[in-house]
C-alpha cells in the first residue's frame, strides 16, 4: 500500500470494511500495516482478533470466552485452525480443532468445553510412550470432544508438563508448527507457511513414514500445499531449512503477532518456550547442503 492508502485506512471505522480489505491481504502485509502508526496499529490487532474470532465460531458459541480459558489455563490452539488462520485466503476451513494443554490447563478447558460449549467426551487415548505423535514423548493423551448435531470435533491434546511448544515440535513438519495463544500468533515456518509450502522430516528413531503421516501429507496436498519429504532433489544450500539444522523458538526466524487490544489483559508466551531447540529431521540428502549432511546434536 502506498502511503496515501495508509491513511484512508486509518481513517476507515467501520470493522466490516477493515474486514473486506484485510481479508484479502497476508498476514504479513497486515503486520507492516500495523507498524505505519499507533491508530493503524489499533485496527489491525482489532482486524486480527475478530479473524480469530471467525476461526473459534466454528467450534464454540462464545470466542471470548473460550480465550479466556486459554488466557487461565495457559493452553494454545494449533494444528489446522491455526494454519488456516495465518494462510491466504483459501477454498478449505478446518473440521476439526487441536488444543495442546498441561495436565492442569487440560482440566480446566474440558470442564468448560463440557459445562459451557455443550460438548460430550466421546473417547480418550493414552499416547504417551508410542510412536508418531508422541516421538518425543510429549503427548500424555488426547481426548476427543463431539457436540450433538454438529459435524465439528476438537482435540484436547494433555501434554506432558507446561512447554507445549516441545509437543509443537515433535511433529516435524513445517505445516503444522504454528501456534494461537489467547492474545497473539506464532508461526515457526512463516516463510513456508505463508507461500503454502511445506516440509516433513523424519522423527528420530524412524526410518520410514507411517501410513498416517503419508494421509496427513495427502490432506495437506488436497488443500492446495506443496509438501516435499526430502532434500535430495534440491540444487541449492537448504540453509536454516535443512532438516538436521538446529532451530530456536526465539530466533529470527519466528513470526510473531500480538493482537490483544486495549481493555483485555495479556499473558505473554512462557519463558520456557523460548529456550526450546528442534531439527525437522535425522538427516539431509542436500549435495549442496553446508551441513554436509551430517545429524546435528541439539
Amino acid at each position: 500500500m502506498s502511503t496515501a492508502a495508509y491513511r484512508i485506512f486509518a481513517g476507515i471505522f467501520l470493522p466490516e470494511i477493515q474486514d473486506m480489505i484485510l481479508d484479502g491481504c497476508g498476514m504479513v502485509t497486515i503486520y507492516e500495516l500495523g507498524r505505519t502508526s499507533k491508530a493503524v496499529r489499533r485496527r489491525t490487532r482489532s482486524y486480527c482478533r475478530r479473524r480469530y474470532h471467525r476461526e473459534l465460531r466454528r467450534f464454540v458459541e462464545t470466542p471470548v470466552s473460550f480465550r479466556d480459558v486459554l488466557r487461565r489455563s495457559l493452553g494454545i490452539v494449533s494444528g489446522s485452525v491455526a494454519l488456516h488462520y495465518l494462510a491466504e485466503p483459501s477454498g478449505w476451513v478446518p473440521g476439526d480443532m487441536d488444543v495442546y494443554a498441561s495436565p492442569s490447563g487440560s482440566a480446566m478447558i474440558m470442564d468448560y468445553l463440557i459445562d459451557k460449549e455443550n460438548y460430550n467426551l466421546t473417547s480418550v487415548h493414552n499416547m504417551y510412550g508410542g510412536v508418531g505423535w508422541s516421538s518425543r514423548k510429549s503427548v500424555l493423551e488426547v481426548s476427543k470432544f463431539e457436540r450433538p448435531g454438529d459435524s465439528v470435533k476438537i482435540d484436547l491434546i494433555t501434554c506432558v508438563d507446561s512447554n507445549l511448544v516441545t509437543c509443537i515440535t515433535s511433529f516435524h513438519s513445517t505445516v503444522v508448527m504454528n501456534i494461537l495463544t489467547a492474545d497473539s500468533v506464532y508461526s515457526l515456518y512463516p516463510r513456508l507457511t505463508f507461500m503454502c509450502r511445506g516440509f516433513w522430516g523424519l522423527a528420530p528413531r524412524l526410518t520410514a513414514y507411517s501410513q498416517t503421516t503419508h494421509d496427513a501429507m495427502d490432506k495437506y496436498r488436497r488443500r492446495g500445499y506443496n509438501i516435499q519429504i526430502g532434500t535430495g532433489s534440491w540444487k541449492r544450500p537448504c540453509g536454516s531449512y535443512c532438516p538436521v539444522f538446529v532451530r530456536r523458538f526465539d530466533s529470527v526466524h519466528t513470526f510473531h503477532y500480538v493482537f490483544c487490544v486495549s481493555g483485555e489483559s495479556s499473558i505473554p508466551a512462557s519463558s520456557a518456550w523460548t529456550s526450546v531447540r528442534w531439527r525437522l529431521g535425522i538427516e539431509c540428502k542436500n549435495r549442496f547442503c553446508t551441513h554436509s549432511g551430517s545429524v546435528m546434536r541439539m
